[in-house]
């Protein structure tokens, strides 16, 4: 195959995927519109990519928050909770509640001084009240997940969005899960477009 269809594919394979991120996310504005329940009008969700080393696998992925409705949304916390090899390690654009603003100032995000969790889970908030009008989105946007990709485990991340005001939670509608044997085909050249 020459350079030129190399591209091409790399092109068709790339708006494929465009497409069929275009069509999720229509269903999801079709299954959610116009439910009636306000709870029902935030819709939330991962996208991840996976990168592997010679050592480690490397995820990176954002969370959004969408408002489907038809009413001003107040934007709710986040948990993330982790199903992670033992030695993982977990930055993103938040910073810690004792920090101060001008140390990052870029981040929207912050960890809930109220809900310190375990390693295995990470509580946050808006940094400052924030609303979503109906048909807009904010993200937990570019976090990273580290481990060695020859541990034994899977690894598995759910997310779930917290109201304070009524303290009501809720789950995603889909959740990141990296199988060990999948990352080990990969690693030995196996095809990416092996099903989840």
């Amino acid at each position: 195959m020459n350079d030129d269809s190399k591209v091409q594919q790399l092109e068709e394979e790339i708006e494929a995927f465009k497409q069929e991120s275009r069509d999720f996310y229509t269903a999801l504005e079709k299954r959610f519109k116009g439910t009636g329940s306000e709870n029902d009008a935030l819709v939330h969700f991962f996208s991840y990519s996976v990168y592997l080393s010679t050592d480690d696998v490397i995820l990176l992925g954002s969370f959004t928050i969408k408002n489907t409705g038809n009413t001003v949304q107040n934007v709710p916390g986040i948990c993330l909770v982790f199903h992670l090899p033992k030695n993982f390690s977990f930055t993103g654009k938040f910073v810690r509640s004792e920090e101060s603003v001008v140390e990052n100032n870029e981040a929207v995000w912050r960890m809930m001084p109220e809900k310190k969790g375990q390693k295995e889970e990470i509580w946050l908030e808006p940094r400052e009240p924030l609303e979503l009008v109906p048909g807009s989105s904010i993200s937990f946007e570019s976090f990273q997940l580290v481990w060695e990709w020859n541990d034994a485990h899977d690894a598995l991340v759910y997310g779930y969005t917290y109201q304070k005001e009524t303290e009501e939670s809720s789950a995603s509608l889909n959740h990141i899960h990296i199988q060990r044997e999948q990352t080990a085909k990969k690693k030995k050249g196996a095809s990416s477009h092996d099903p989840a």
